[in-house]
């Protein structure tokens, strides 16, 4: 656990430094992803779950590598809120180290609605639902998710699969064309009743919140909260904390070691993050 923790610790610091190297210096991100390539598993099985997931990458996949887990304690903080029978919306879904256990913890009579709009990452994604049992459980969704539906560019990473961003992306990437929905729209059109959102999104947050609007009964949010990143975005990291504590959730830090939750108005979450990294926040209606 000791050891664990202290990869999420370095990881968390040094990718600030070691994200513009990467992106600007081609030969190095190149040789780096090669080596990375030749170590990394291309599949790896957690709590009995199977996953394809994406060689030479400095993201998810090195944090599985170094750890043999991913964010348990958000992951742990997650299955305790849904019921079976629970509908769970998971936003920036990746491969699927959330909605596959999400999917397994509300069963045959729950819902998952995954968004993922990059190509490669959405076919390991439907690749890991069907072997592990969930399509009729799963739904995925081929669009990003943002404050209203449309279209988009998406530039992707060439270096970490989960840090492809609509918003405030480094110069030189390649983008792709991707549809783009809200929330709002989504879970009118399907009439949904949604127990939890998960939310990753590489600092366009507040844009998933504006099109999700003010639900009611408000759903619990598990959400990526990075200062910096939603700066590149032109968001407020500060603003967006205030508008959720005014629009009933109450925050809460989440440990990803233990699981355990450090709760505080919005002033102390911001002053806990540091600015160029992240933290990961439990919101929950109460008031």
């Amino acid at each position: 656990m000791a050891n664990k923790s202290r990869f999420r610790l370095l990881r968390q610091s040094l990718a600030p430094m070691l994200r513009p190297v990467l992106e600007h210096v081609g030969p190095l991100r190149f040789f780096a992803s090669k080596v990375l390539a030749r170590r990394q598993p291309r599949q790896v099985t957690l709590e009995g779950l199977r996953y394809d997931v994406p060689p030479g990458d400095f993201g998810v996949t090195l944090e599985l590598l170094g750890t043999g887990t991913y964010e348990p304690g958000s992951l742990k903080v997650l299955l305790d809120l849904l019921p079976e029978g629970g509908t769970f919306i998971d936003v920036g879904a990746h491969v699927g180290l959330f909605t596959l256990p999400a999917a397994r913890k509300v069963g045959p009579g729950g819902r998952v609605i995954a968004f993922e709009p990059d190509p490669d990452n959405r076919a390991m994604l439907e690749a890991n639902i069907e072997r592990n049992g969930f399509s009729d459980v799963v739904e995925v969704v081929a669009a990003a998710v943002s404050s209203q539906t449309g279209t988009a560019t998406l530039h992707r990473s060439a270096w970490n699969s989960g840090d492809h961003r609509l918003l405030g992306a480094p110069r030189g990437r390649r983008g792709i064309s991707v549809d783009v929905v809200a929330l709002a729209d989504v879970i009118a059109d399907r009439a949904l009743q949604v127990d939890a959102i998960k939310i990753d999104v590489q600092g366009a947050e507040a844009r998933v919140l504006q099109g999700l609007g003010q639900p009611d009964p408000l759903p619990a949010l598990l959400m990526e909260y990075s200062p910096s990143m939603m700066v590149d975005a032109g968001d407020d990291p500060q603003g967006l904390l205030a508008a959720l504590e005014a629009g009933g959730w109450q925050l809460q830090i989440i440990d990803e070691g233990t699981g355990d939750l450090l709760g505080g108005d919005a002033a102390f979450v911001h002053r806990r993050c540091p600015y160029r990294s992240y933290v990961n926040l439990l919101a929950e209606g109460g008031a």
